[in-house]
């Protein structure tokens, strides 16, 4: 069998990888370079915000404006492109506990709830925010129809960008120390399933959902005034996740 970049067998590179803890253990995690054969021994390839959830008649809307061709190349949503809504995660609890990560192992309803729960807050702030600035483009001149469409292209930006914002708090929020401030810093904020190896003796994937959709982010708009132009002002406060 091809040796993959390690230098070892992919049969030998799990066994490695089950037996190391460490630095070289995390390069291995995160590394591009990984035969698909040793990757697929240990891991599952998954979409950090679920397809199934950007295939439903609640989000297609969303989902179809921040994907839009208007919207910026760094901030348009790509369902497939690994890279913004891709992660490898171990299938198995021992490769979990060494790799300090949730693990993945088929479905996950309560995590799948969660990410819906975070794209309805987004949608939420986009409204606010389009709405805010209509009124301060209408409060400049602006004619209705030329407001709405810039208003509207002004939070599809927002939305998208805040799009890629979760989908990287969700990649960290899966790994051990990856999100600082939590409760109990030796497991992963988040958690796939009722079945992750971190759930042993702590919170199930219920509670954390729960405590972390409640702690997320808070952010409040504002329509100032600076001499004759309106400005937006957008403040955010992530709050410590429990």
């Amino acid at each position: 069998m091809t040796a993959n970049s390690f230098g070892l067998s992919p049969a030998a590179l799990v066994n490695w990888v089950r037996t190391t803890a460490g630095s070289l253990a995390q390069d291995f995690f995160f590394s591009p370079e990984i035969t698909g054969a040793a990757r697929a021994a240990l891991f599952q390839s998954n979409h950090v915000t679920p397809n199934e959830i950007v295939e439903l008649p609640e989000f297609a809307n969303f989902y179809a404006r921040i994907s839009d061709s208007s919207v910026s190349a760094a901030n348009r949503w790509e369902s497939d492109n690994f890279a913004k809504n891709g992660q490898y995660q171990p299938r198995e609890s021992r490769d979990a506990f060494v790799l300090g990560t949730s693990n993945h192992n088929g479905s996950h309803p309560r995590y799948t709830e969660y990410v819906k729960n975070l794209d309805r807050q987004i949608i939420r702030r986009g409204a606010e925010i389009e709405s805010t600035k209509f009124e301060a483009l209408i409060a400049e001149g602006k004619l209705p129809q030329e407001a709405a469409a810039e208003a509207r292209s002004f939070a599809t930006e927002f939305m998208a960008k805040e799009k890629q914002g979760v989908n990287g708090f969700l990649k960290m929020a899966t790994q051990v120390g990856g999100i600082e401030g939590v409760e109990d810093p030796t497991r992963p904020l988040l958690a796939f399933n009722e079945v992750d190896a971190y759930n042993v003796g702590g919170k199930t994937a219920a509670g954390r959902m729960a405590d972390a959709i409640a702690n997320w982010v808070t952010v409040t708009v504002h329509l100032i005034k600076r001499e004759n132009k309106y400005e937006i002002q957008i403040v955010v406060r992530f709050v410590i996740l429990c």
